[in-house]
């Protein structure tokens, strides 16, 4: 079986921040208030208002109400029956889109809240918490309906692979196919986008870093293999046809 592998992208940088439950009582508030990440509300029981955008939205037991950074919003318990709702916030390196909205009605994912209650009980919740908050966001984006990625997403995709596995034995065809679409198809996007082939990207990205490991002292043996050259030879021949002098001149002067 082929090796699996995943792109890095705004998955990796999800970073849960705080969580908790709460028993509101009549007419309690929050805000208006701005946060600087997301805060996601999920409500058990009872009723309350949320104020997004100039719009009041009336809630009710199995909504969840998205809070996204950088926006005002107001959030109060209904007098009569007041909300019972736990909530989950989260930094992100950019937008989901499938949190665009501000009210989701998901009682499908009262179980994971339910979870995260759980947690205030304990001492140190930490894993789970990261555990229960991508299967969270993994939930919303398959249940959301996203309109499908565009071609510099597929560009800027494979140049963060790119990026982050240079250093390793790398198949473009596998990257193409681990994204759905075909290798010249990703080959032409990815030449618009950067103006060169993943190949050409690549291949300059290993010899710029083979530089800068060899001005840090590193032999030229150790710096092919950091690279992820698995010929000396080539390596060396790749090298100086690239900066015009062999990788063992700057080793030399060290």
């Amino acid at each position: 079986m082929e090796d699996q592998f995943i792109i890095p992208g705004i998955w990796h940088t999800v970073a849960p921040i705080n969580y908790g439950y709460q028993e509101c009582s009549p007419g309690h508030s929050c805000g208006p208030a701005v946060r600087e990440y997301y805060l996601l509300h999920y409500i058990f029981s009872g009723n309350g208002y949320f104020e997004r955008d100039g719009i009041t939205y009336s809630l009710t037991p199995g909504d969840l109400f998205v809070i996204p950074p950088g926006q005002i919003t107001t959030y109060y318990a209904s007098r009569r029956d007041p909300w019972r709702y736990g909530w989950i916030g989260f930094t992100v390196s950019e937008e989901f889109e499938f949190l665009s909205t501000p009210v989701i009605r998901q009682p499908q994912v009262k179980h994971i809240f339910q979870n995260i209650r759980d947690c205030c009980d304990q001492e140190d919740a930490d894993a789970e918490i990261f555990a229960l908050t991508f299967q969270l966001l993994r939930f919303l984006s398959r249940k959301s309906k996203r309109s499908n990625p565009s071609a510099s997403d597929y560009a800027v995709k494979t140049k963060t692979h790119l990026d982050n596995t240079y250093m390793q034995k790398v198949n473009i065809a596998q990257i193409a196919k681990s994204l759905h679409i075909d290798r010249r198809y990703l080959t032409s996007i990815f030449r618009k986008t950067y103006g060169c082939s993943p190949q050409k990207y690549l291949s300059r990205l290993r010899l710029e870093r083979a530089r800068e490991f060899l001005l840090s002292g590193h032999s030229v043996t150790n710096v092919a293999s950091m690279t992820g050259f698995s010929d000396l030879c080539n390596f060396s021949r790749q090298f100086k046809t690239y900066y015009g002098y062999p990788p063992s001149a700057i080793y030399r002067r060290r």
